[in-house]
């Protein structure tokens, strides 16, 4: 249980053992060894009070994403290890400076309003307005994952002038961006062969398990069907779905990783094509812990740990609670 306002956090342990002496960790080091740079730590027995000094609190240093806190039970022996506790500081960022920007769409093609949100922890949720007036996404209006706003099968009564901002949702903070967009939606019947205003990534991962989505907008006269395609295999109907040109895949599988092709054409000119991977990553997992042992003092141990995951995950082991550095004395498999 944490308790957090914007300079202190209070980490409780308790145990049903009344009599059990209580030590914690910072990153599987004791906490009375430990010396952070971006925080102070203090023990009360049953809790660890951390604090954020002001000048650390908006620093490089400010609490990373892989700190982590536990509590050691000790008693008659043994050692009782909490699982990791994290503590996530709440932090918005102002947007860079940038000059405003001018575009300009053909009627009945995909508006791209861009947007790249500032840092954030956790990630802030983008929002426009149009005209000084906030846009309601829903149907024509959706916002990406990248942040951008997309208006499909733009029209005349697009034109205008947009901002975007970025919503905390945690601090509950919102900034808006120092540059505006300005929007021109154009008539053309001229035809115009297709061509990409936004593709995704080379390369995308995602947890197994998890919801991607791969960006693709296309325009030209007349606007242009985008198709996806998947290399030596098919899209799943119940697990795939195309939003305009965007390809949404939920609860992404294994087999699922690959090579996808975003096609767009419009009868006009060659096809446009957009060739990007998709790598599905898994998260750590423990298939063979290692087993209990009794030697007799003076002899050599060795402990196995068979794990999965992808990437391959990276092994460490603890001593009652506290992690062990590999020496001469200590043989680690895993």
């Amino acid at each position: 249980m944490v308790e957090a306002d914007n300079k202190r956090a209070v980490f409780r342990c308790s145990v049903n053992i009344p009599n059990a002496y209580i030590r914690w960790l910072w990153n599987g080091v004791p906490v009375e060894e430990a010396k952070p740079r971006h925080i102070s730590l203090r023990t009360r027995r049953q809790k660890l009070v951390v604090r954020i000094s002001r000048k650390e609190k908006h620093h490089s240093h400010s609490p990373s994403k892989n700190d982590h806190f536990q509590c050691i039970a000790y008693h008659q022996g043994r050692a009782l290890v909490s699982r990791p506790a994290k503590l996530i500081v709440g932090e918005l960022q102002p947007f860079p400076s940038a000059n405003d920007v001018t575009l300009s769409v053909i009627a009945g093609n995909t508006a791209v309003i861009p947007c790249v949100p500032p840092h954030g922890i956790p990630q802030v949720i983008t929002e426009f307005t149009f005209n000084d007036t906030k846009i309601e996404l829903s149907g024509r209006h959706q916002r990406q994952p990248s942040g951008d706003l997309q208006i499909f099968d733009a029209q005349l009564v697009d034109s205008g002038t947009y901002r975007c901002s970025a919503y905390n949702p945690l601090t509950q903070q919102c900034v808006e961006a120092s540059y505006q967009v300005f929007l021109t939606v154009t008539n053309e019947t001229s035809p115009i062969p297709p061509s990409f205003i936004v593709t995704p990534n080379i390369s995308t991962s995602v947890v197994l398990g998890g919801n991607v989505t791969l960006e693709c907008v296309a325009v030209g006269v007349p606007p242009p069907n985008i198709t996806w395609l998947k290399k030596y295999g098919q899209l799943h109907k119940h697990s795939s779905s195309q939003i305009g040109g965007n390809l949404l895949l939920l609860a992404v599988r294994r087999e699922d990783e690959g090579m996808y092709t975003c096609l767009a054409s419009n009868g006009v000119g060659p096809e446009a094509t957009w060739v990007t991977s998709l790598e599905v990553n898994e998260v750590p997992l423990i298939i063979n812990p290692p087993e209990s042992q009794e030697i007799e003092e003076g002899k050599s141990l060795t402990l196995k740990c068979g794990t999965k995951g992808q990437p391959k995950p990276s092994v460490s082991w603890l001593h009652d609670g506290i992690r062990v550095i590999k020496d001469q004395w200590v043989t680690l498999k895993g």
